[in-house]
């Protein structure tokens, strides 16, 4: 079973990731180094909104409903019935689709104002010639000051909500695909999205400014959505999934998909409703910059969290549902140890060198253009440090849901779901009053481990196998390592010879300080996880 090892699917949606997730860096730095600041916020707030029906509609529900049920087709039933079901779930995911991106077009102008009451960033005085062509100051009304730019949030959501189809379908291609055990194009199709939006930064912020550009740039945002989706056709059509062929979706199969899409769904709605409250409305009260800020610290925390988190996740629940579905408790629990081990052995030293190198890393990726004429540097470096505080939540977190996903039971990642997302804005509610807002960062890092150890210990009641003293054992051992390889980089930052503030400058601390730490937790790895880490060196 090598060459169908865990670390080796999870090496191929990695390398495509990790494409994507570089394009994606260099699409936000364009959009950071590009547009006028005045109008960043109203971009993200425009491209958050609808990205928050995809991962509602599209992404992550749909995929933690649709494998399992296409799994276990295949397995009971035979190719051509799965067919069916996919095509099915095809036709009345479209449909839908169809019918809320219509639903929330015309009703934008109602709900955008509600998350964009808070950015009242421009100048509240103006400067109008008087009599005498000597300057007077008024200050203008509130209304004023805050109406254009609700105004434009309202029409870049509009412009971008298409968007959401063709995600949508390429969500449902990425389904199949992942069942299938087929992941580097599915990994690699939201570059083609990145690339889309990277060159109409290029072009459309010479060319037009305003709503033109806002025009511009989401035109880019669905036509980078239609790229990501015929992305993934040629291995469709290879097993037979491309062209879709009518099938009603109304299939009795259709029934079993959306009892275990609701809930999925439910609680999907009640993450992404959290993320778009914490990361644009309370963004927005610390006046302009704060929705643009936050998103490319979050952006910066996505590139180990995709390249790793979500790779090894979305490798390993085909193969646990399946496990699951045979009969296989032990194969489950056994695989599932090894994700938890491997997340802990990359992703906490992947947290940790982000916040020692982290200043450097966001000078290198953003620090040009606007970006630097607005001094966001430090700000943006300060919420990076509080979200990696909670990196390898995040990651674990998807892997135990999926887990209970895999079992069939929806209810009870919901159920603590929604406990987390009070427990979340209650704390971005306090820190809003009496902290920066790096404090944003600091919320969602706590009640995110606040989940990932409550999942824990209620998943050890499905699978009785699943000891926690090894994976603590482990985790004391990856700690000490990541300690010194920490140390290992402090001392490197502050005895170099070269201080950051160019492109070249920031490149080389990043990339020898990156070198010193690979170098030392490897080192101390060798001693104190050997195995571990020949696996991973092995792709086993």
């Amino acid at each position: 079973m090598k060459q169908d090892s865990l670390l080796r699917s999870t090496t191929l949606f990695s390398l495509a990731t990790l494409a994507s997730r570089i394009l994606g860096l260099l699409r936000d730095a364009c959009i950071a180094a590009y547009v006028p600041k005045a109008w960043q916020d109203i971009f993200w707030a425009g491209f958050k909104i609808p990205s928050t029906f995809r991962q509602l509609f599209a992404e992550g529900a749909l995929s933690a409903a649709f494998i399992p049920l296409l799994a276990r087709v295949r397995e009971n039933d035979g190719e051509n019935k799965a067919r069916e079901v996919g095509f099915a779930v095809f036709y009345l995911l479209a449909f839908a689709v169809i019918a809320v991106v219509i639903a929330a077009i015309l009703l934008t102008p109602w709900f955008v104002p509600v998350i964009l009451n808070d950015l009242r960033s421009i100048p509240d005085r103006v400067y109008l010639p008087a009599p005498g062509l000597s300057l007077t100051e008024f200050t203008l009304p509130l209304e004023i000051q805050t109406g254009w730019r609700v105004e434009a949030g309202v029409l870049a959501t509009q412009i971008m909500f298409p968007f959401l189809f063709f995600v949508a379908l390429s969500a449902w291609s990425m389904g199949v695909l992942n069942t299938y055990r087929i992941f580097f194009m599915p990994a690699l199709a939201s570059a083609f999205f990145n690339l889309s939006l990277i060159v109409a930064c290029f072009t459309g912020a010479r060319w037009y400014s305003g709503n033109s550009l806002m025009w511009f740039l989401g035109g880019a945002v669905i036509v980078g959505g239609l790229f990501q989706y015929a992305a993934q056709i040629p291995d469709a059509w290879k097993i037979r999934y491309f062209p879709p062929r009518w099938v009603s979706p109304f299939h009795p199969q259709v029934k079993t998909f959306l009892r275990m899409l609701a809930p999925s769904a439910f609680g999907l709605a009640i993450y992404q409703v959290n993320a778009l409250i914490t990361q644009t409305y309370f963004a927005a009260k610390y006046g302009e910059g704060g929705i643009s800020t936050i998103q490319y610290a979050f952006r910066l925390i996505q590139f180990p969290l995709g390249v790793v988190g979500v790779a090894l996740a979305t490798a390993s629940f085909p193969r646990i549902a399946q496990h699951i579905a045979q009969q296989r408790r032990e194969d489950a629990t056994r695989t599932l140890t090894h994700v938890c081990k491997y997340l802990m052995l990359l992703m906490i030293p992947a947290a940790v060198g982000l916040m020692v190198l982290g200043r450097d890393i966001v000078g290198a990726i953003y620090d040009h253009g606007e970006f630097h004429r607005n001094g966001w540097l430090d700000l943006t470096y300060a919420i990076t440090v509080t979200y990696c505080m909670g990196l390898f939540s995040y990651s674990i977190v998807r892997v135990l849901v999926q887990t209970f996903q895999a079992h069939h039971d929806f209810h009870t990642p919901v159920k603590l779901g929604m406990f987390t997302v009070v427990v979340n804005i209650t704390l971005c509610a306090v820190f809003v009053r009496y902290f920066d807002i790096w404090s944003l960062g600091l919320a969602s890092a706590i009640a995110s481990t606040i989940q990932g150890a409550l999942l824990l210990l209620l998943l050890k009641r499905k699978m009785a196998a699943l000891s926690l003293r090894p994976l603590l054992s482990f985790l004391l051992r990856v700690l000490t390592a990541t300690a010194g390889m920490a140390l290992c980089c402090f001392l490197f930052l502050t005895l170099c010879p070269f201080a950051g503030g160019t492109l070249i400058t920031y490149s080389l601390r990043v990339g020898i300080g990156m070198s010193i730490g690979l170098a030392a937790y490897s080192a101390m790895g060798w001693f104190l996880f050997r195995e571990e880490l020949k696996k991973v060196m092995r792709l086993e």
